[in-house]
């Protein structure tokens, strides 16, 4: 991981050191965000399921109270009267007993808001006292649904409307009837109104529901039969309360519900939850507006430190990358007056330096590669040359006028390219047609002493360009200090390996010299490694330094065990000028 970091640019390290920072900071604040909105949610929640508790504790007090009302007519003199000795009464009698019980029940209607009517059901005179009427006759169907067993629950929905009654039961023995029934009308819409009054909100609602029925309701219908699934769980449960979450018609809604088992109905009260929650969601709008604008400060910033600093630093290095490639002639222009400004001025001027040793330095080495070529040409070995005189004497003396010519004729060949100074690079088909002549002379000094082998040079490498005489020495190092010392049996191979696909040329000369053991050839490598004015400048040496000063130093003169057993020297050279 380290490893990897390492290798990014400076800019993203300043852009990754910036994020390390950002991001913990921002993550905490989101969490805090989401933290604040939960646990302000869970206290509206618990404030609307308190409100909701609240409200069904009243409606079962006001409810109980009722029925406590209704009780106290059982030992109502009048309504026993008309109930029991209703024939053995006088028309007046009756009359008195009715009127009062009529005002009595005014006087119960007045004490509660939640009574709209009240009216007592006498089966056994068949009538029906309202506070208002006192009407012959007595709907069956009413009398059926007031008439609860002890089981059944006081609140009664019938036809639409809430009724709370109580029948008189005390005075039945088997097989007679119910002396009286008492019943309560609700005012449903007082039910609504103390609804509304206790969830004061807009676009709030509430209802009562049994069975998946709404008894009553406020607010809109469609988010009354979105929110009447909670009522069906709250009341299957029995949690208390139960709240939750639900889409309403055009927006979601907070729903509280809590079921009465005294009235058997789940009282529900539902808000949208943008009223509730509007301050966080403005909030959290706040809040993601804020990361917004820290996004584009973050980008901004990365931008500012990009144009800042990585920008003119990956030019600078651009630069530099182009000096170790070996260009020199570019030049940075310094658009601002900072460190980066004096840096760009001081590569500029260090460049130009760079450039003028570097120029002065290779044409030093020019002319000393020149001028050891004119030293090494002008250490022709007179041996060798005595040597040539006696072999040609002694052709013409034998009258073997046809090899006398041959022979005078690679002599002037090997003379003319040797002491001519006008070119200091030529082809390469010339060098080796060179070696070829030497070659051919040292035929007629080594007779049959020595077997050469030379390879045809490739046709594609006929136009290369090469320093002169980097062949014919190496050559000539074997001849003199290999097969000088040999009777017979010597091998000599030049050969030119040759791949279309590579950049590199290589030229390998072999023996079968057995003078030379690994260790005197690994010494010769490294004497190719030294430089100074002390090192040799002839011989072997002086051309892989000019080989090197040519083409570069991944070229020149390598030394190895050849296939023969005696040294490989491989010459190795470009097709291009270094």
């Amino acid at each position: 991981m380290n490893w990897r970091i390492s290798r990014f640019s400076i800019f993203t390290k300043l852009v990754l050191a910036f994020l390390i920072v950002i991001i913990p900071l921002y993550v905490m604040t989101l969490l805090m965000n989401r933290m604040g909105t939960e646990q302000n949610k869970r206290e509206i929640s618990k404030s609307l399921a308190i409100k909701v508790h609240g409200y069904r504790d009243s409606l079962e007090y006001e409810i109980q109270r009722l029925i406590e009302l209704e009780k106290d007519y059982i030992v109502d003199s009048d309504l026993l009267q008309l109930s029991k000795v209703y024939e053995g009464m006088t028309y007046y009698e009756r009359n008195i007993a009715v009127n009062n019980l009529q005002k009595r029940l005014r006087i119960m209607g007045s004490s509660s808001k939640y009574i709209r009517d009240t009216r007592i059901y006498i089966p056994s005179i068949n009538r029906t006292v309202s506070a208002s009427d006192y009407g012959p006759g007595i709907a069956e169907n009413e009398f059926n649904a007031f008439n609860r067993g002890a089981d059944q629950k006081p609140l009664i929905h019938w036809d639409g409307g809430l009724f709370v009654s109580y029948p008189y039961a005390t005075l039945l023995s088997e097989g007679k009837k119910i002396a009286f029934i008492m019943v309560i009308e609700i005012d449903q819409e007082q039910i609504r109104q103390s609804m509304n009054a206790a969830m004061n909100a807009d676009g709030s609602g509430a209802m009562l529901v049994r069975s998946n029925e709404m008894i009553v309701t406020t607010g809109s219908n469609e988010d009354a039969a979105a929110v009447l699934p909670i009522a069906n769980v709250q009341r299957e449960s029995g949690t208390s309360p139960y709240t939750g979450i639900v889409r309403g018609h055009s927006s979601k809604l907070l729903a509280a519900a809590e079921y009465s088992s005294f009235l058997d109905t789940v009282f529900v009260a539902y808000v949208p939850e943008k009223l509730i929650l509007g301050p966080l969601k403005q909030y959290e709008r706040w809040f993601w507006a804020i990361s917004a604008i820290s996004v584009i400060v973050v980008v901004f910033f990365s931008f500012w430190i990009y144009r800042l600093i990585h920008k003119p630093l990956v030019k600078l290095i651009f630069a530099f990358r182009k000096v170790e490639d070996g260009y020199l002639f570019l030049s940075l222009q310094p658009k601002q007056r900072d460190e980066f400004g004096y840096l760009y001025t001081a590569f500029n001027n260090m460049v130009q330096r760079l450039s003028t040793l570097i120029q002065e330095v290779y044409e030093e080495k020019i002319r000393s590669g020149q001028a050891e070529l004119k030293r090494l040409q002008s250490q022709i070995n007179p041996h060798f040359l005595f040597n040539n005189h006696f072999i040609l004497a002694r052709l013409i003396k034998s009258h073997d006028h046809e090899n006398a010519y041959r022979f005078a004729q690679y002599m002037g060949e090997y003379l003319q390219f040797v002491t001519r100074d006008a070119q200091a690079e030529l082809l390469l088909e010339r060098e080796v047609k060179h070696a070829r002549t030497y070659v051919d002379i040292q035929t007629f000094c080594f007779a049959s002493k020595v077997q050469v082998r030379f390879d045809s040079l490739p046709e594609p490498l006929n136009g290369v360009i090469v320093p002169r005489l980097i062949l014919q020495p190496v050559i000539e190092n074997a001849y003199k200090y290999v097969f000088e010392k040999r009777l017979s049996g010597g091998t000599l191979h030049v050969r030119f390996p040759y791949h279309q696909d590579e950049e590199d040329i290589a030229i390998v000369v072999e023996d079968d010299g057995d003078s030379l053991d690994d260790q005197d050839i690994e010494h010769m490598n490294r004497r190719l490694k030294e430089t100074g004015d002390r090192m040799e400048s002839t011989g072997l040496i002086n051309i892989h330094r000019r080989i090197q000063i040519m083409y570069g130093p991944k070229y020149g003169l390598v030394f190895n065990r050849s296939e023969l057993g005696g040294l490989k020297v491989e010459i190795r050279i470009g097709k291009t000028k270094g």
